[in-house]
């Protein structure tokens, strides 16, 4: 579909969607505080991204 051609050509293009995360982590799976005191600087889906 639509979604996934765009998403390989920015992906092979170089386009990184994260922000600049570091990390990432569900939040409905994730236990440790630190992982929770990290800046969020994106979500997708189910994911959080940090730095």
């Amino acid at each position: 579909d639509q979604d996934s051609i765009r998403a390989a050509t920015d992906a092979l293009s170089g386009v990184a969607p994260t922000g600049g995360a570091l990390y990432f982590y569900n939040p409905s799976t994730a236990w440790s505080p630190w992982v929770f005191s990290r800046p969020v600087v994106g979500q997708i889906g189910n994911h959080v991204f940090a730095k």
